[in-house]
């Protein structure tokens, strides 16, 4: 909801007091006038000095009008999944995939999704945006993670993400160490790795 504030330059109570001196010296200089004008007619132009001496006294403090409206909106995260050939490497009969699938089709992301908005993407030789978390082919030929976080780097600065959350096996074929690119971003990066560390 906006809020409506008005600042001034000085004490409230002295912007009271130079306001009311206004108003009575206004008032003194119509209680005669040359020619004499009626009642109603001194006290209309009694009214109308009034209110231009206010003004002018309420000008010389140099009001600002401050208009403020503020919007919530929920964190965005990041969802970068490794979507190479990689990944359909099997480690104790189960191939990696599978074990990323269950995770993105699993409790945990759908819990991510109910307290932020989550925009998906494939790692390969660049990022890929996702119409769906579960929607990774797992065919690319090349990894590139210091590429992907680049990428993600470049949609930053449009639209900011709290967090990135990354789902991959952490080998990479082609390009520099993705630390140096992570370190760059300056948002939090938390990796799940997938597969045999060995």
């Amino acid at each position: 909801m906006p809020s409506v504030e008005i600042t001034l330059d000085g004490s409230t109570i002295v912007v009271i007091l130079a306001t009311c001196v206004a108003v009575a010296a206004a008032i003194v200089f119509y209680r005669f006038t040359l020619p004499a004008v009626s009642p109603l007619t001194r006290a209309l132009l009694s009214a109308l000095r009034a209110a231009a001496l206010g003004l002018l006294v309420f000008l010389v403090f140099a009001p600002a009008l401050r208009l403020t409206s503020s919007t919530q909106r929920q964190p965005l995260l990041g969802l970068l999944i490794d979507g190479t050939g990689s990944m359909q490497l099997r480690d104790g009969g189960l191939p990696r995939f599978q074990v990323t699938d269950s995770l993105v089709r699993g409790p945990a992301v759908d819990a991510l999704s109910a307290v932020s908005r989550l925009q998906a993407f494939s790692i390969g030789a660049d990022l890929q945006a996702l119409p769906s978390p579960d929607s990774v082919t797992y065919v690319a030929p090349i990894t590139d993670l210091a590429a992907a976080i680049e990428g993600l780097a470049q949609r930053h600065r449009r639209t900011p993400f709290t967090a990135i959350l990354v789902l991959s096996d952490g080998a990479y074929n082609r390009g520099e160490h993705p630390v140096h690119a992570a370190e760059k971003l300056g948002i939090p990066i938390v990796a799940v790795g997938i597969g045999d560390t060995t």
